[in-house]
């Protein structure tokens, strides 16, 4: 290859020398041509977002003494949204035409095509979003005032999102024609294109409270239910595109060089950080001699992080040579000389990190019933946590060169020289990594503060208890891979004996890392209902906890050489002397390496229902746990090497193909699900009371009247994460 870039930069070099000797005034046997082309783009972009709430608040003190009649609705509503974009486009494009026609039937001419074109991107994106000490707080107090109490809902939403992009778009193309003769003919293209992005994002959510404090004196109704929904989203993506283009054709006899130089470095990062704390959910109603239902109690978490780093680079080489089939006009052959050297040279590096965290989430109800009858509603918390990071490169580069001579009509074949040196090379490295993590709070003593709690008391109330019930998500997914679709194609065609010689050289360097980690910790769901001297059922008890995690690393090669050549007899009957020669050289390294996993402890599940003087039965108490993880290294070498060779006519003729090919791989995986300590109890305490069905207090039977909250059909939806048992 050095050799074949060394014989354009030689041509170049005499093709200059012989401009400047030949372009004296009055010389009209000669013409020189020449064009130069450069381009140079330099971008920049940064881009930066914040966006911060803090202590926004809504109180409701809602007083009624002998005054009946229903509550409204207390809703807050607080979104926190930030977003950065960086983005540079370039779409440089250079193009030159050449055409020269003798007169006498024998004129030679020089043609000269240099073009070249940089390329500099960097994008820069960082954003975060902030919100602190979310409050919404219902104090409504009734005395002897019938009625309903409205819902209450706390809603809040973080997100924020970045973004950094590079395209370049470069094109280049030059186009040489000559008419008769064999004048020199002379291309040089060469482009460069550097590419950088980076995308920070950080979304935050602390202390969103939600608290409903209700008392009824000889007040009648129905409780509303209350609700607290947290979202804390954040997204980082990275990307670096380039799609140079490089296109060179000449046509004439005589002497034809083509140098195609691309080079790209590409370099993607994404950070995501997604964090929710202490989010907090307070249901305390207090009943005196006042029947009515309790509302539902609910408390949703969502925290998700999402990292993206991707380079794509699809550099296309492609050059043509082709010698006048026919003869000379002034009746003579003409031997030429046709000389391309291709070389690309791609380098790729993705980093995608991110983590999302969630702590001291709670959701309590401890309501209070004296003489109060009526069921309580369902007390359901349900927590996701989920992290994604892809780290993904592609090389799509593309080297095509086609040779073509014909021999002259004076009988007598043409000998000519063909050469085609094309060089690819390509160096990726992919890293993902990703954790979810979902651990216990502590309050100000440092004792634990998370969980679902229901305490109710009731006194002389009938009814039935609500179910209650916790359901915990943590899933986390990385993902590196490396994808190569080098391909390399020349072609040589001759009528008459000439050398024909194709070097080809394709390397590629590959490396995928993958590290994944989901964490549970101290998952609790507490259920302590006291009863005395009530009739009713208890409600069921359940918790579900999911804990997955995967991590995948992947290189593909995929380089294809195919290399073609030709030879004709001469017409005039004579033997003619043709060599042929191939060389093929493929070289492939690859490492993947793949770390999963998925750690659950300390899950607890607890009922300890007191009944003193009362009748029904005790709910029932499940406890699901699940923990998966799974980890694949992969590397794959589809490399395919083709050369053919075909001579025509007799005489000395030489044919040699030589093919080496090497390949390296490893590939690590390890993947590791851990479990401990989850438990599950139940420990009712009964006195001076019986199990049994009873009559008129039927309408309070939850197992009959609240099936439809029946979470093991309702939250179905966590069955898409079986995948990763």
């Amino acid at each position: 290859m050095k050799r074949i870039l060394a014989v354009v930069a030689a041509a170049l070099g005499l093709l200059a020398s012989t401009g400047q000797a030949t372009a004296a005034p009055g010389d009209d046997a000669l013409e020189l041509a020449a064009a130069a082309q450069a381009a140079a783009a330099a971008q920049a972009a940064g881009a930066q977002s914040g966006a911060s709430q803090s202590q926004p608040s809504n109180k409701n003190i809602s007083v009624r003494v002998m005054s009946p009649g229903d509550d409204g609705d207390v809703t807050q509503s607080n979104t926190v949204s930030s977003n950065a974009t960086a983005a540079n486009a370039n779409v440089t494009g250079q193009s030159a035409g050449q055409t020269q026609g003798g007169s006498c039937g024998c004129e030679s001419g020089t043609q000269a095509t240099g073009q070249e074109a940089d390329s500099s991107q960097a994008a820069t994106a960082v954003s975060y979003a902030s919100q602190t000490g979310a409050s919404n707080t219902n104090i409504p107090v009734r005395v002897m005032s019938p009625g309903d109490d409205g819902d209450v809902e706390q809603t809040n939403s973080v997100a924020s999102d970045a973004t950094a992009a590079n395209i370049n778009g470069t094109g280049q193309s030059a186009e040489q024609a000559a008419a008769g003769g064999s004048g020199p003919q002379a291309v040089g293209q060469k482009a460069d294109s550097e590419q950088k992005a980076a995308a920070a994002s950080a979304a935050e959510q602390k202390d969103a409270k939600n608290t409903n404090i209700s008392v009824r004196v000889m007040s009648p109704g129905k409780n509303g239910n209350v609700t607290q929904s947290n979202a804390t989203s954040s997204s980082a993506g990275a990307g670096n595109a380039n799609l140079t283009a490089q296109q060179a054709g000449q046509a004439g006899s005589g002497t034809q060089a083509i140098g195609q130089k691309s080079k790209s470095d590409q370099s993607a990062l994404a950070l995501s950080v997604a964090k929710q704390d202490q989010a907090k959910n307070v249901n305390i109603p207090v009943r005196v001699m006042s029947p009515g239902e309790g509302g539902d109690v609910t408390q949703s978490n969502t925290v998700d992080s999402t990292a993206v780093a991707g380079n794509l680079n699809g550099t296309k080489q492609k050059a043509d040579q082709g010698g006048a089939r026919g003869s000379a006009k002034c009746g003579c052959s003409s031997d030429g000389t046709q000389a391309i050297g291709q070389s690309a040279k791609n380098e790729q590096s993705a980093g995608a990190l991110s983590a999302a965290f969630q702590s001291g989430a709670s959701n309590t109800n401890t309501p209070v019933r004296v003489d109060s009858k009526g069921s309580d509603g369902d007390v359901d918390q349900s927590n996701s946590v989920g992290s994604r990071a892809t780290a993904l490169n592609i090389n799509l580069t593309g080297q095509k060169a086609d040779q073509a001579q014909g021999s002259g009509d004076c009988h007598c074949g043409s000998n000519g020289t063909q050469a085609i040196g094309q060089e690819a090379k390509n160096d990726q490295s992919a890293g993902a990594a990703s954790l979810a993590a979902q651990l216990p709070g502590r309050d100000r003593c440092g004792c634990g503060s998370s969980g679902n709690t229901n305490a109710p008391v009731r006194i002389d109330s009938y009814g039935g208890g609500g179910s209650v019930e916790q359901s915990n998500d943590v899933y986390s997914s990385a993902g590196a891979g490396n994808l190569n679709l080098t391909e390399q194609k020349a072609d040589q065609g001759q009528g008459g004996s000439g050398t024909q010689a194709i070097g080809q050289e394709a390397k590629n360097d590959q490396d995928a890392i993958a590290l994944s980690a989901a964490l549970q910790a101290g998952a609790t769901n507490r259920n302590a209902p006291v009863s005395v001297d009530s009739k009713g059922y208890g409600g069921d008890v359940t918790q579900s906890n999911s804990v997955g995690s995967q991590a995948e690393a992947l290189n593909v090669n995929l380089t294809g050489q195919k290399a073609d050549q030709a030879q004709r007899g001469a017409s005039c009957g004579c033997h003619s002397t043709g060599v042929q020669a191939i060389g093929q050289e493929a070289k492939s390294e690859q490492g993947a390496a793949a770390f999963s996993l998925g750690l659950q402890s300390g899950a607890s599940n607890s009922n300890t229902p007191v009944g003193v003087a009362g009748k029904g039965g005790g709910g029932s108490v499940e406890q699901s746990n699940s923990v998966g993880s799974s980890a694949t290294a992969l590397n794959l070498n589809a490399l395919k090497q083709h050369a053919a060779q075909g001579q025509g006519g007799g005489g000395i003729l030489v044919q040699a193909i030589g093919q080496k090919a090497k390949n390296e791989q490893g590939a690590l995986a390890l993947s590791a699900a851990l479990q401990s300590g989850a438990s599950n109890s139940s420990s009712p305490v009964a006195v001076g009371g019986k199990d049994g069905k009873y009559d008129r207090h039927d309408k309070y039977d939850k197992h009959a009247k609240q099936a439809k909250y029946d979470k093991h059909a309702k939250h179905a939806k966590h069955a898409k994460y079986a995948k990763y048992d």
